[in-house]
């Protein structure tokens, strides 16, 4: 199994991660689509992690992190809403974190989120691994998790959710800059997060930068692909 450095994760949240980057601010607008097919207005929801502008689909949620005794809301929530906010919390919660979520909610209540999905970041991992191998003589992991789609629908049947719907949406970003690229990765919270035991090398970011020069003289541009699904299921 792998394993994530939490307190790294923290940290370099709180320096440098910004609710308004680009891909929350898309995952928002994803979200926004389905709950405007909602037959009613929910009248009490939860937003676990980043605050989405909801426009007028929701009253104003509540946030996950504020409630102080959660079990208290044992089927009382009309929705729950997370904007990215699962990619780690579904291998690092020591629960069931869907099972969990399911019992917050009513009878028809229903749960809508974002996931990076398997396909994202394909070129740039590709690129490191090459550049892993020829300073460091072996990989590590850098990227992720990313999941299958699958996978997760089957992580919500298991805790009894009904009528699960995916979105996939599917971006490329395109850049000529290194430092931008480096940039935007801090500002997403897109990071290293895994326990890999390494010296870093000078040499490294050496190697990145002349990598990156070559790729751009001849392409014009490194992509980075996202695959974007939105799940929505319902109790």
């Amino acid at each position: 199994m792998n394993k994530f450095n939490l307190k790294k994760i923290d940290s370099r949240k709180k320096l440098y991660f910004k609710n308004n980057n680009f891909i929350y601010r898309h995952g928002g607008d994803l979200i926004n689509d389905k709950l405007k097919f909602l037959k009613k207005k929910p009248q009490k929801t939860i937003v676990i992690g980043n605050e989405v502008n909801f426009n007028d689909n929701l009253n104003k949620p509540f946030n996950y992190e504020e409630i102080e005794n959660i079990s208290k809301l044992e089927n009382s929530i009309d929705g729950i809403i997370s904007n990215f906010n699962f990619q780690l919390k579904i291998l690092t919660e020591e629960k069931n974190l869907f099972y969990e979520l399911y019992k917050l909610l009513k009878k028809d209540g229903f749960l809508c989120f974002n996931l990076l999905t398997k396909g994202s970041m394909e070129t740039l991992k590709k690129m490191f691994m090459d550049i892993d191998i020829n300073i460091f003589g072996g990989v590590y992991e850098r990227f992720g998790p990313f999941y299958e789609i699958q996978d997760i629908i089957d992580r919500l049947s298991k805790s009894n959710f009904r009528e699960i719907v995916v979105g996939v949406d599917e971006l490329e970003i395109q850049y000529n800059s290194l430092m931008k690229l480096r940039h935007d990765f801090k500002e997403i919270g897109t990071s290293n997060f895994y326990e890999n035991e390494y010296f870093f090398k000078r040499d490294f970011l050496k190697k990145v930068q002349i990598i990156f020069d070559k790729i751009i003289k001849k392409y014009e541009y490194i992509p980075m692909e996202l695959k974007i699904a939105t799940f929505t299921a319902w109790k």
